[in-house]
């Protein structure tokens, strides 16, 4: 079901057995509603006392850089040619050969970059870290376990290099607070004095499927 509230093109799904509304905007900049279908006037309320927030969110995902599979590819935050990249061979026979040499461009791109920053910046915080593994992730940038490993996930590459290096040193701060206390947002800050600015970035990028 669809609906427009004052210029906004709501896509509307129901699920009788929820409790509560629910709002997201979606990586294509559409606007989706949940709820048990009860009481349309309040959800029309609750759909427009959300305008700016919905703005805010489609505004971030146009600025957010796209591609087209098989012709170019976002690399570093920007939509790079693939006759450019002369590193690596695509093959753009079919979607699973152009999934499979994405994937592989990434992942060695990744390797070298990854390595390089964590090693770089490990060294100015006064950390170590166990290992790193790389791997590609569909909801998480990075993560740390208590054992010292860190995974990164390889669509990092796609990001600008501001964004990554900014999950480099997410990660790494965990190797000294376990959390996302103060303590550690406040080291973050130290090695990333934009740390806040970063951080509130970053929750609203996506990888690109392709």
């Amino acid at each position: 079901m669809t609906f427009e509230y004052e210029g906004i093109r709501v896509f509307h799904r129901i699920n009788p057995r929820m409790k509560h509304a629910y709002l997201q905007v979606e990586h294509d900049g559409s606007v989706v509603l949940k709820s048990n279908g009860k009481n349309l006037q309040a959800l029309r309320a609750f759909v427009l006392s959300k305008r700016d927030w919905i703005v805010r969110q489609q505004n971030r995902l146009q600025a957010h850089p796209s591609m087209l599979p098989g012709r170019d590819i976002l690399y570093l935050g920007k939509t790079v040619p693939l006759d450019e990249i002369a590193t690596h061979e695509f093959r753009t026979g079919s979607p699973e050969a152009i999934r499979r040499s994405y994937d592989r461009f990434y992942r060695e791109q990744a390797e070298r970059y990854l390595h390089e920053r964590s090693a770089f910046f490990a060294a100015q915080m006064g950390v170590d870290y166990a290992q790193l593994r790389l791997r590609k992730m569909k909801r998480r940038w990075g993560s740390c376990s208590k054992t010292g490993i860190i995974t990164y996930n390889t669509l990092l590459m796609q990001l600008p290099e501001a964004m990554i290096d900014y999950t480099v040193v997410h990660e790494l701060a965990h190797r000294v607070h376990f959390n996302h206390s103060a303590h550690f947002h406040a080291l973050v800050a130290s090695v990333l004095p934009d740390e806040r600015a970063l951080r509130a970035e970053m929750r609203y990028l996506k990888s690109v499927s392709y």
